[in-house]
C-alpha cells in the first residue's frame, strides 16, 4: 500500500497575531531589519510599541511603519487625545459617583470636623483638672493618682480617636 502525500490545511485565520515576542519576527512582519525596530523602540516616548511583558504590538509596530518609524503623527496624537478625555470624563464620574454614595465629603466638611475634634479635645483637657480634684485631693498614694490621671487622659485621647468626647 502507498500512502497518499499528506497536504497541509491552511489555516481558518491567517492574519499575524496581535504581539510578536521577538524583535526579529516583528521586522520580519513590518518588512524592516531588526535594528530598525530597536530605533523604533529607543525613539518610542509613550510607550507604546511593547506591553508589560516587553512584547511588540502588532498595531503599534503599524503605526510606526506607517509614519517612518514616529508613533506620534496627527492621527496618533487625536487618539491619545481622545483616550485622554474619555479616561478624565471616566475618573469624573467615578468621583460625582463616590460623592452621591458618601464615600467623598466636600473639603468643608471635612476642615470644619477636624475643628470641632481639636475643640471637643481643648474643652476636655481644660475641665479634667476640675472634674479630677476631688478625687485626687483624697488620694495619698501617688501610684493611684497617676493612675487616675492616666485612666482621663485615655479617655480623651480615644474620644479624639473617635469615640464621644463627653
Amino acid at each position: 500500500m502507498t500512502k497518499k502525500p499528506r497536504t497541509e490545511k491552511p489555516d481558518k485565520d491567517s492574519s499575524p497575531p496581535a504581539v510578536f515576542k521577538t524583535r526579529k519576527a516583528a521586522a520580519e512582519y513590518a518588512k524592516v531589519s531588526i535594528r530598525t525596530i530597536s530605533n523604533w523602540v529607543l525613539n518610542d516616548t509613550n510607550n507604546v510599541l511593547c506591553n508589560d511583558k516587553g512584547y511588540y504590538i502588532r498595531a503599534s509596530i503599524d503605526k510606526f511603519a506607517k509614519n517612518d518609524g514616529v508613533a506620534d503623527g496627527p492621527k496618533f496624537q487625536k487618539l491619545t487625545a481622545e483616550a485622554g478625555y474619555k479616561d478624565v470624563k471616566r475618573k469624573l464620574a467615578q468621583i460625582e459617583l463616590d460623592q452621591k454614595e458618601g464615600y467623598l465629603i466636600p473639603i468643608d466638611q471635612v476642615r470644619q470636623g477636624r475643628i470641632d475634634r481639636i475643640m471637643a479635645v481643648k474643652r476636655a483637657l481644660l475641665v479634667m483638672g476640675r472634674k479630677l480634684a476631688k478625687q485626687l485631693a483624697a488620694e495619698n498614694n501617688p501610684r493611684k493618682v497617676a493612675a487616675v490621671i492616666n485612666k482621663e487622659a485615655r479617655a480623651i485621647i480615644n474620644g479624639f480617636a473617635g469615640e464621644k468626647i463627653v
